[in-house]
């Protein structure tokens, strides 16, 4: 038995692989494969870091923000809150994150927001790197790394605090972990444990869609190997159990903190997207297969290529990287068939197969299963990844989040603010477009409900409200309090407003008995 297919050496080689032709090329392979590692660091750092701060906030980044201050505030950890008000749609590892950064750098840095995420994705190449390497070689374990970091999908993310990014890389660590201990003659206790400490991070990132992702692809993976004894080993169970054990500490303090209320959101959201079927969803998910492999571009081009050519690649692998592709396969094919199942067609829940997708796209790329005219399609592929990542952090990214970005009406607002102030809001501004807002406002913010309750706070004469035209007219109209606009401004055809209450709750009912 050679040390590839017992999985202990350092690196694989195979004869049949194309050899680099220029000198310059070949300096580079052979730094690459002398210190892997390095290499890998001097890629992905500037991949994950550069870009961190060339873009405002948008998107969802103001829900984990406001999340996190809030767990600062309140030392209440376990549910997540969204402006004084329950907002369990997702567990708490995203607002943990953005907590993490705040206390090292500050609570308004949009640098402490999103580096903790930057290194979610970093940790999951340098997984790659360090699991795979033993079993397919530096140089295919090395581009499955960057292949992680650059598919297209991936890029669309790579600098944004939302909550994909640490689902895709905890899943990705353990789908990584799951392809070494079952493609190697001996598994190690030790990776089963990183990898199920890897998806217990990944569900307290986003619950379910963890699992959907992975314990499917793991029960084939290991009927395909013929290794399905090993998932009743000790070292397995030990890490199932350590799972079960961080998940449901979790469940039990969120259920002592907020009761059934702490589930109630997510398991609304699952019911919504997935049972609500309609013609134009059942229409999309036929194309779903399609969708992911045109998400991870340009690296699944790779793995295109005729029959022939294709029958000609597997030959040419050894039984390690044989089995290693066999089981990433079952991952991406388990993942696309469950996102098939739901009718939900944003293309982000597809982040999680970056992992086994840059795995095949890796093998792949010293199989030369591509046509002959592409026989160096290996440096196209990784010059066409690295021209995709630049343009995504210098030119798209920033158009994108400059038309989007509330920054500059946070500052008109926060003119109007002291700091013995109430600042309040309707319950519709949790929507996601509106976030940053606040964010940038740095500023605790309340909600109120649109019909006063005995129980529930509301707004008192001189505390301040921020109302948003699409979606709070009606309810800015029906409440029974009197305002004074103090600003207007519009954002992408939204009006958003601030205004101070000039009569309370009580005094509005007063006035009209």
């Amino acid at each position: 038995m050679n040390r590839a297919e017992s999985g202990v050496g350092l690196d694989v080689e195979t004869p049949t692989w194309p050899k680099v032709e220029t000198p310059v090329a070949q300096r580079v392979e052979s730094w690459i494969r002398q210190r892997p590692w390095i290499a890998l660091l001097l890629v992905a750092v500037p991949l994950c870091s550069v870009g961190l701060l060339i873009t405002d906030a948008i998107a969802m980044e103001g829900i984990v923000a406001d999340g996190a201050r809030t767990m600062a505030r309140t030392g209440e950890y376990s549910v997540p809150h969204l402006h004084g008000e329950i907002y369990s749609y997702k567990p708490p590892l995203a607002y943990w994150l953005a907590l993490a950064g705040f206390w090292s750098l500050g609570e308004t840095s949009v640098l402490a927001l999103r580096l903790p995420f930057a290194l979610c994705a970093l940790l999951m190449s340098c997984a790659i790197l360090g699991l795979l390497r033993p079993l397919i070689g530096t140089r295919a374990s090395f581009s499955s790394a960057l292949a992680a970091l650059t598919g297209g999908l991936m890029l669309q993310k790579l600098h944004l605090a939302e909550f994909d990014l640490p689902l895709a890389a905890g899943v990705g660590i353990a789908v990584a972990a799951a392809c070494r201990n079952l493609a190697a003659d001996i598994p190690h206790n030790a990776i089963w444990l990183l990898g199920y400490l890897a998806l217990s991070a990944a569900f307290l990132a986003k619950g379910l869609p963890a699992l959907m992702f992975y314990a499917p692809g793991l029960l084939l993976a290991a009927a395909v190997s013929g290794r399905v004894r090993r998932l009743f080993q000790t070292g397995h169970l030990i890490g199932l159990t350590i799972f079960a054990i961080l998940v449901g500490s979790w469940g039990l303090s969120a259920f002592h903190t907020a009761g059934w209320q702490a589930f109630a959101q997510p398991m609304a959201e699952a019911a919504d997207k997935g049972l609500t079927w309609t013609f134009d969803s059942l229409a999309a998910t036929l194309t779903k297969p399609v969708v992911a492999w045109a998400l991870f571009l340009p690296w699944t081009f790779l793995l295109v290529a005729p029959p022939a050519k294709l029958r000609a690649a597997w030959a040419q692998l050894d039984a390690p990287s044989q089995r290693v592709a066999r089981i990433a396969a079952c991952f991406v094919a388990t993942g696309v068939f469950s996102f098939m199942l739901v009718p939900a067609t944003q293309t982000r829940y597809l982040l999680p197969l970056a992992t086994p997708i840059s795995v095949l796209c890796g093998i792949a790329a010293f199989s030369q299963p591509g046509p002959t005219r592409y026989k160096s399609s290996v440096p196209f592929v990784i010059a066409v990844a690295l021209a995709a990542w630049l343009a995504q952090t210098m030119i798209i990214q920033p158009n994108r989040a400059s038309s989007r970005s509330l920054r500059a009406v946070a500052e008109t607002f926060s003119q109007h603010l002291e700091p013995s102030i109430q600042l309040w809001t309707g319950p519709v501004s949790k929507h996601f477009r509106h976030s940053s807002l606040f964010f940038y406002m740095a500023r605790p913010v309340a909600t109120f409900d649109a019909e006063p309750t005995a129980e529930g706070a509301q707004p008192k004469a001189g505390d301040l409200v921020v109302f948003f035209s699409d979606e709070h007219r009606d309810l800015m109209a029906a409440t029974p309090f009197a305002y004074e606009i103090l600003e207007q401004r519009t954002q992408r055809q939204f009006e958003m407003f601030l205004a101070r209450v000039v009569r309370s709750p009580e005094t509005a009912t007063e006035t009209s008995l």
